[in-house]
């Protein structure tokens, strides 16, 4: 038995979207969620067109984990940048000693996500929830950096490009994360659905 586990792993790759196969709730989208989703759709990184479903299902992590409205679609933006949604994506930029990609899945997470979340890469709800929560806990750590005044999204702005990024002598206070440029495009598509506006504040 103890070896199903890592067969299971290495097996991944080999299966389309094998650790996500059905809807994980059947609410229908609320009218902000299918405008994100349908601009989603449109993701030129994709090789094969994504599941509706299963963009929700990752937009829906964001819910859970308090993003604030004005960044609705970090999760989408993000995962059409790194993999074009694709959960058994292998990154072909950095390898191990072994020949081995560091990347793996929807979000591109390296090995040190594993250590620190206790998540499979290649599940990408659990990848998702992992990603936002390493965002979460750089937002008081960035606070404290780059000022009080930063609350609200223009925090997680911050907290984001310091979560993503390597870490910098005087931190990146003055920069934004590749991904939230994709975002801000995007995010015309829904900006009348946003509350005020969909100011960053």
């Amino acid at each position: 038995m103890r070896y199903l586990i890592p067969l299971s792993i290495l097996l991944a790759p080999l299966l389309s979207h094998a650790r996500w196969t059905a809807p994980v709730t059947t609410d229908p989208p609320t009218a902000l969620e299918a405008r994100i989703i349908e601009r989603a759709l449109k993701c030129v990184r994709m090789r094969k067109k994504a599941d509706p479903a299963y963009l929700l299902d990752l937009l829906r992590t964001e819910e859970k984990a308090g993003v604030p409205a004005p960044l609705r679609g970090m999760v989408l933006a993000a995962a059409c940048s790194e993999s074009g949604f694709d959960q058994d994506a292998q990154g072909d930029r950095h390898f191990d000693k072994k020949g081995q990609p560091r990347a793996i899945g929807v979000l591109q997470m390296w090995s040190w996500y594993e250590r620190a979340y206790d998540v499979d890469r290649t599940d990408p709800l659990a990848a998702a929830d992992a990603w936002l929560a390493h965002i979460k806990s750089k937002l008081e750590p960035t606070q404290k950096r780059c000022g009080r005044h930063l609350k609200g999204a223009a925090l997680w702005v911050k907290a984001w490009v310091h979560a993503v990024r390597a870490p910098k002598a005087g931190g990146r206070c003055d920069e934004t994360p590749k991904h939230y440029v994709r975002l801000q495009r995007w995010r015309k598509a829904w900006y009348d659905l946003l509350p005020r506006g969909g100011t960053v504040r």
